[in-house]
């Protein structure tokens, strides 16, 4: 005996996913079944591999055989189930922990900003549970960095990032090439390898000397030590910092 369709009080005989041909046509037109175009729901799915996601987690978060991601993600469907676009949507977009990696750029500028407080690589890379080599060639703009390392680092890069670190030489060269301090980057966008450091408007050598003055005396540094970090002389830099001269010492004799 043939199965009745599944819409409540139709006894019609059940002919697409146990439905009648009317009522399953009634469906497509409400939206619920049928076919559209994947380009949105590539477009999330491209998304989730970006942030970690393995094919298997997309498919099991959405309800989905692992062929449906997988397919939809190579470029091989030409059109999607309502259904199965409305669940891979639904996936929200985090990190997933798994042993994909994602773009490095994010940990590159936290390893990066931390030199210019004074932070070496491999001090970083010891506090985040890892070898200073490997995590020097992990964050390079070529390599991948596991979820796991990219959360170790971000968690080192919080504690750190406002207090000056303990070597001179690494501040010293990560200034010479160029990298910038924690304060040039937004906690919201210093992984989206599109966004740049905010480095202020363009001022004079003086100027970016005094301000960087500023900043380092703020973080808890001498004057002494900033004109070391520097490279400049103590007094030169007290020449452009006015408000650091020591008061004079008055005799009452």
């Amino acid at each position: 005996m043939a199965d009745l369709c599944a819409a409540r009080g139709c006894t019609d005989e059940a002919k697409t996913r146990g439905l009648c041909e009317s009522d399953y046509r009634k469906k497509i037109r409400m939206g619920i079944y049928g076919w559209v175009d994947p380009s949105e729901a590539r477009a999330h799915v491209a998304v989730l591999r970006d942030l970690g996601w393995t094919w298997e987690q997309i498919a099991a978060a959405a309800g989905l055989s692992t062929y449906v991601p997988h397919q939809l993600g190579t470029g091989k469907t030409t059109r999607l189930r309502t259904e199965s676009a409305k669940a891979l949507l639904a996936v929200p977009l985090t990190s997933a922990a798994s042993h994909r990696g994602i773009n490095s750029t994010g940990t590159r500028r936290r390893v990066q900003a931390l030199a210019w407080m004074g932070w070496p690589a491999s001090e970083v890379a010891r506090r985040a549970g890892t070898t200073a080599n490997t995590l020097q060639t992990l964050i390079l703009p070529t390599r991948q960095i596991s979820i796991a390392l990219a959360r170790r680092v971000a968690v080192v890069y919080d504690e750190l990032c406002l207090t000056p670190g303990p070597s001179k030489i690494a501040a010293g060269k990560a200034r010479s090439l160029g990298f910038v301090s924690p304060m040039a980057w937004d906690d919201d966008t210093i992984d989206d390898p599109d966004t740049r450091p905010d480095l202020g408007e363009k001022v004079s050598r003086p100027q970016a000397l005094a301000e960087n003055a500023d900043e380092l005396t703020r973080q808890g540094y001498s004057l002494e030590q900033a004109a070391e970090r520097l490279g400049v002389s103590t007094g030169y830099l007290r020449s452009l910092h006015p408000g650091s001269r020591r008061p004079e010492v008055v005799s009452h004799a």
